[in-house]
């Protein structure tokens, strides 16, 4: 990052947000090239061009912030969610095509980020508070974690909620395993972190590590776990 800092072009520099960003997260590889998109407090989740930066469109309706988007992991759909308590599935169009101009997010030129349809293909609801996380498995199951203590499991297949894992606290990220998606990990703000058993609806492993969890995620390969803390420590696991 030093490297980076001092040596080659500028930065990108894209305008557009008006409040906090709370997330930003890349796209895999389509044959459109990437795709960002940006979670903000301002309500007003946007998608780019993750190699211009150009904008190209802006997803509407959620109501209040949005703390979490992630592509699936086929790029074939987006879950947005966050304070109004909704997750929303967002469906790529068929032969889309259309990139956007690199126009500017204000003048809503676009209207609805243009690559994906533009009502949702999907609305979630039952969490009781605040959306904080998201997370796809690769057989199209997603996990959602919420201020109401409690991860959700859902199929994109399906309207309704398969599961429900409660906690002792806010559930502030979560992760499938990378390899075998019938496991999930989780972090709290009660100081721990869970490792789920999806089919048996039960915790198999845990730690507490005596500060609050806000980040949580398995290597590629599933051996190893890190947990992040409110203090600053990644702690990493075997």
């Amino acid at each position: 990052l030093r490297r980076l800092s001092s040596k080659g072009p500028p930065p990108i520099v894209c305008p557009g947000h008006t409040k906090p960003l709370a997330e930003v997260s890349f796209s895999p590889e389509t044959p459109d090239g990437y795709f960002l998109v940006s979670a903000c407090l301002d309500g007003q989740p946007m998608l780019r061009d993750a190699t211009t930066g150009d904008w190209i469109g802006t997803f509407e309706g959620h109501k209040g912030a949005v703390w979490s988007m992630k592509f699936s992991l086929d790029g074939l759909y987006l879950a947005s969610a966050g304070q109004d308590e909704i997750v929303r599935i967002w469906q790529v169009r068929e032969g889309h095509g259309n990139r956007g101009d690199g126009g500017d997010p204000s003048s809503g030129s676009a209207g609805s980020a243009t690559f994906f349809h533009q009502k949702p293909y999907r609305l979630y609801g039952g969490h009781k508070a605040d959306i904080l996380d998201l997370c796809w498995s690769k057989t199209q199951f997603l996990l959602s974690s919420s201020m109401d203590k409690t991860v959700r499991l859902w199929h994109i297949s399906m309207n309704e909620c398969l599961r429900v894992f409660s906690h002792t606290d806010f559930v502030t990220s979560i992760q499938f395993h990378p390899v075998d998606d019938k496991y999930f990990l989780s972090g709290s703000l009660d100081e721990k972190a869970r490792l789920w058993s999806i089919p048996e609806q039960t915790v198999v492993d845990w730690v507490n590590v005596h500060e609050m969890v806000t980040a949580v995620c398995f290597s590629p390969d599933g051996k190893k776990a890190v947990i992040g803390s409110y203090k600053g420590k990644c702690r990493f696991y075997s």
